[in-house]
């Protein structure tokens, strides 16, 4: 099973949040602290860039009812990082995220990942929300960070 093309097939599948979720991503947007322009694009795309990493809120449309939201985010490989010690720090970080909570990392052809994370009914508060997108931020800076402070030849060990 081709990993990276099963998880992009169910990125496809999502959108971004539906026009009654502009109100709930503005009131994010004002605990994030993000300046009005910021936050009206991410109202009404869902989509919001931190330094280096890409944040995106999409409904799930294969799921009627309840509606759940589909955290990610994305972030390429360090250009210092060989993709093979990339991949394996991903898999061990995949690990520990898939046990935690309902996230977990998928890679797409370039060696680019994403950390998508179902957000259930109960979670859709600005304040979850938040917390979400920062532990999201948190793990993502982790994982690379620590691949990064790998040297070139080393690969992670399980």
């Amino acid at each position: 099973m081709d990993m990276a093309q099963t998880g992009q097939q169910a990125l496809a599948s999502q959108s971004p949040p539906h026009r009654n979720d502009a109100a709930l991503l503005m009131e994010l947007a004002g605990t994030l602290g993000l300046e009005d322009e910021t936050a009206r694009q991410f109202a009404g795309s869902g989509r919001l860039s931190l330094g280096d990493i890409e944040f995106a809120l999409h409904t799930n449309d294969r799921s009627a009812h309840p509606r759940q939201l589909i955290a990610e985010a994305a972030l390429a490989c360090p250009p210092q990082v060989e993709r093979s010690t990339w991949h394996d720090a991903l898999l061990v970080a995949n690990e520990a995220a898939m046990i935690s909570g309902e996230w977990g990392f998928v890679v797409d052809e370039e060696g680019a990942a994403s950390l998508v994370m179902r957000v259930t009914e109960s979670m859709q508060t600005p304040a979850c929300l938040r917390a979400v997108l920062e532990g999201m931020y948190e793990l993502c800076t982790a994982v690379r960070e620590g691949a990064s402070a790998l040297p070139t030849s080393q690969r992670v060990s399980q």
